[in-house]
């Protein structure tokens, strides 16, 4: 058979176990076969989840073991290797071309990696295992290199075929973020966010401020402006385990914070931003804005920001306010709605 010039194929199981069988003494027809046949995720057999170093990590958890951290690292290398084995990252990846659709097809095909995570990052957190949590943090310089084309590659390039990547590294990190939220692992953030994960190929360093929230413009030619806010919103308010591990409330809350907490960033410059693309509507302030009225949890804030005083959390309110109109100037905002700056820190 030929198959057409750009063009992927499926061959039944049975046939292509017959093939191979019949024309072993072929290698080079198998590796275009194996190359062009698109790969799927199959289900892991194991505990809940399905995922085996998923579950090994909750049970060291649950143990309180010293070696969650190892289990965290190796997670995520389960979790990378099967995002590349999906997308045919050693294969043709690279110079085939995305559609809108391939994307939104490939980041649907990646909803139980990202399950996987979003379940880790929140069990983690709800035992307040500091060393697993920054285990987790660390993993994403690894998931870096998956925003650009591999240091050593030559070929066709599809540069905007990355921005699949840049979509599931932000949600996973929001994910990460929401879970050390929900169970107010306050003490962790200013150490971790200031850490980078290394520096890129052309030498610069890689933060979530400079990695994460990029403008994807695979998402972009699209007639309406908020697909990346919809899509977002979409994947975490539905039924499925993905909404489940990361509902839409916390992940919108984690969104805020990152936004927020920008404000007592002023060593990050360039093209550092946080852009809270989920918040483009938001149906209900985060749940820690009402609580910051008291004096005692604004000092957590403050803890959790790197900041000294009530007045500059007030200030960096209001400034993360100004930024959500100017991210989304057809949206309006009221500060009653996300927190009037004055009421932080005042009971």
């Amino acid at each position: 058979f030929q198959a057409n010039k750009g063009e992927s194929f499926l061959v039944p199981a049975q046939v292509h176990s017959y093939m191979l069988k019949q024309i072993a003494h072929l290698p080079t027809l198998i590796e275009v076969m194996a190359m062009k046949q698109p790969l799927a995720a199959a289900p892991v057999p194991g505990g809940p989840s399905g995922n085996p170093a998923l579950e090994r990590l909750k049970e060291k958890l649950d143990k309180g073991s010293s070696a969650s951290a190892a289990a965290a690292s190796d997670l995520w290398d389960e979790l990378i290797s099967r995002m590349k084995a999906l997308v045919c990252w050693d294969g043709d990846f690279h110079a085939q071309q995305l559609t809108f659709e391939d994307l939104l097809k490939l980041i649907s095909d990646l909803d139980p990696v990202v399950a996987d995570f979003a379940e880790a990052a929140y069990q983690a957190a709800s035992h307040r295992d500091i060393l697993t949590v920054k285990a987790l943090y660390r993993g994403f310089s690894d998931l870096a290199e998956l925003f650009d084309c591999p240091r050593r590659y030559s070929g066709t390039l599809y540069s905007r075929n990355y921005d699949l990547f840049q979509f599931i590294g932000n949600e996973m990190f929001v994910c990460f973020i929401a879970g050390l939220l929900k169970y107010e692992v306050w003490s962790v953030f200013p150490e971790l966010l200031q850490e980078s994960w290394g520096t890129d190929r052309h030498q610069r360093p890689m933060t979530y401020a400079n990695q994460l929230s990029e403008y994807l413009y695979l998402l972009s030619d699209r007639q309406k402006p908020d697909t990346r806010g919809d899509l977002l919103r979409q994947r975490h308010s539905d039924n499925s385990r993905l909404a489940k591990a990361c509902p839409l409330k916390d992940f919108q809350s984690a969104e805020f914070f990152l936004l927020w907490q920008f404000y007592s960033r002023p060593d990050l410059e360039g093209d550092a931003r946080w852009v809270p693309w989920s918040l483009a509507v938001i149906p209900q302030p985060p749940n820690f804005l009402g609580r910051a009225t008291s004096k005692k949890f604004a000092e957590e804030l403050l803890l959790a920001f790197g900041l000294t005083s009530i007045e500059e959390l007030r200030q960096g309110l209001k400034w993360a306010n100004d930024r959500l109109r100017a991210y989304f100037p057809d949206r309006r905002y009221s500060l009653s709605g996300l927190g009037e700056p004055k009421t932080i820190g005042s009971h």
